[in-house]
């Protein structure tokens, strides 16, 4: 009896020992691949917001990268192959459904997703138009159900402007079974920086204005009519742009009424928005023109491009003007970032970012110690634009000391395997004996990107602010008018039966710049008033890129190349 006893306690531990194992396993937890980034410390900008803590029932955005190694690696094959002037497949852009169908996750990945969702309590989630993430906007509590309370999300205040959001002060988790599904998770860690504005009027040199642009850049025709040619551009921390301001700009400046439709809240304008609007339509005169004004105070650009790619029609060239530090992002969330960048690329999209305006370190970052390169600005699959300036006598002749550039970190991105056709080009500027490089040991010159692409003018633009004149200067006023340029060529492009430019880098460095249609700036650095930066000098240089355009020249080129 005994003996049967004993057997039957053997077989009842065995079993319990097996659901243990079996409930151990369903309750393990990964770390995704944001782990390695330190999410304790609150960066500067922010502080807690001890008068008015997050509440339960207060929601957040969360964007889930779904896991499909197979599918990153064909789009970015496919986007090499489009985006290259000297391959067969140059400028067959995909459709969206094409893209999808490269990135699409497996229905059991989305099914698990949005099945932890809703058993956290999160309903609102929906995979997007491209199948590879999953969007839900979730309660406070919700959150705390999904990663676990360490990572209830606070509620934060900007120091200097009345800007609340609720991030999360934690590693992320998930359970082993979720987690390997799941590439990243984005809308609870990252800080945004407050965007600010450069505004430095020059004592001695004249103010921008278009006449003056139309004439630098060779532009003397207006875009081409009756084209699907589109441009946009992207807003956010709530910036608006203000109609009536538009109006008097056109009339002080004898322009064509501009057609512009706004996606998101349209209130009163602000600086940011104004200069946008009214610099983009000036240099793409009777291009249709999207304000896209993201909701809320988070710069989340996977929101913003997850929301894009669901849009039809897309504009056909984005210009964006807002930053922060590289170093407040980790590497995996640059690198799904730029993965949409590439689906934009994939469809014939051009997308161009402002490259900051605090020379060799991001806007807050300290002057202390490493370079600190511009957030998303030198991703590899956007291109960036610094700012240049004129002399007294009105001559395009060197940079500013506050243009953004320099070269990506380590364990972001690599210049030979992501950005291939900047190699010869940055050799050329690392390998120069007429410029002084800044100690190796403050920036990642070995491998990382380098940025900005190219330039345009940034200082003294007229504004019209509140009816009112008022001169603006910072990258924010040469990435618009570049991106005006691009549209103003895709206008020609598809008139002439032609498809549009898309992702402009390869063609920039392996095309344009070798047949002179950017003026090269040789002049300047972007030390920014302190000890180091980098030098300006003939042919590429992290400071101007490639140059400024020659929208002429350019138009000629695209042609040269364009598919029969």
């Amino acid at each position: 009896y005994m003996g049967k006893h004993s057997s039957h306690m053997r077989a009842s531990l065995a079993l319990l020992v097996l659901l243990a194992a079996a409930a151990s396993a369903t309750m393990e937890r990964v770390c995704l691949a944001s782990c390695n980034h330190d999410h304790s410390s609150v960066p500067a900008h922010w502080r807690h917001d001890v008068e008015r803590p997050a509440a339960a029932s207060e929601t957040v955005l969360l964007s889930f990268a779904l896991r499909n190694d197979q599918g990153a690696a064909a789009l970015k094959a496919a986007v090499r192959e489009i985006s290259d002037p000297f391959s067969p497949r140059f400028r067959q852009f995909l459709t969206l459904d094409e893209a999808a169908a490269v990135l699409r996750a497996s229905p059991a990945a989305s099914a698990a997703v949005i099945r932890a969702l809703k058993s956290a309590g999160i309903e609102s989630a929906y995979v997007s138009a491209t199948g590879d993430w999953v969007q839900a906007r979730a309660r406070v509590d919700a959150v705390a159900a999904l990663f676990g309370e360490q990572c209830r999300p606070q509620a934060f205040v900007a120091n200097e402007r009345p800007i609340r959001i609720l991030r999360s002060r934690c590693a992320l988790t998930l359970p082993a079974a979720l987690a390997r599904f799941v590439d990243y998770v984005h809308g609870l860690t990252a800080f945004p920086i407050p965007s600010a504005v450069v505004a430095s009027p020059s004592a001695s040199a004249p103010h921008v204005t278009p006449q003056l642009l139309f004439a630098m850049y060779n532009i003397s025709e207006p875009a081409a009519a009756g084209t699907n040619a589109s441009q946009a551009c992207a807003e956010f921390e709530r910036e608006t742009w203000s109609q009536p301001d538009l109006t008097e700009f056109e009339k002080k400046f004898r322009l064509e009424t501009a057609a512009v439709k706004t996606v998101g809240d349209h209130g009163l304008g602000k600086t940011e928005a104004n200069l946008d609007v009214q610099y983009i339509t000036a240099m793409a005169s009777g291009v249709p023109t999207t304000m896209w004004l993201a909701a809320g105070y988070s710069f989340n650009l996977v929101a913003w491009a997850q929301d894009v790619l669901a849009t039809h029609p897309i504009p056909l060239v984005w210009s964006i003007s807002y930053g922060e530090d590289l170093t407040t992002v980790d590497p995996a969330y640059a690198q799904q970032l730029d993965e949409c960048f590439q689906t934009m690329a994939a469809m014939g999209i051009s997308v161009l970012f402002a490259s900051g305006d605090s020379g060799v370190w991001s806007r807050g970052a300290s002057t202390s110690g490493a370079f600190q390169p511009t957030f998303p600005a030198s991703l590899p699959h956007v291109t960036a634009v610094g700012a240049t300036q004129m002399n007294s006598a009105g001559v395009e002749d060197s940079s500013t000391s506050w243009s953004g550039g320099g070269f990506s970190l380590a364990g972001y991105f690599d210049r030979e395997t992501d950005a291939p056709w900047q190699v010869d080009a940055v050799a050329g500027y690392l390998n120069s004996t007429s410029v002084k490089l800044p100690p190796s040991n403050l920036y990642n010159g070995a491998t990382g990107v380098a940025f900005p692409d190219v330039a345009a003018l940034g200082v003294d633009f007229e504004v019209i602010m509140g009816l009112i004149p008022e001169p603006v200067s910072g990258t924010s006023c040469a990435a618009p008018t570049f991106a005006g340029v691009i549209a103003w060529i895709n206008s020609h492009l598809l008139a002439a039966g032609k498809p549009p430019l898309g992702f402009l880098n390869p063609w920039l460095y392996k095309v344009a710049h070798p047949s002179s249609c950017l003026h090269d700036i040789v002049q300047g650095d972007n030390s920014n008033g302190n000890a180091n930066g980098f030098e300006a000098t003939v042919g590429f240089d992290p400071v101007t890129g490639l140059g400024t355009p020659n929208a002429f020249c350019l138009r000629e080129s695209a042609f040269a190349v364009s598919p029969q």
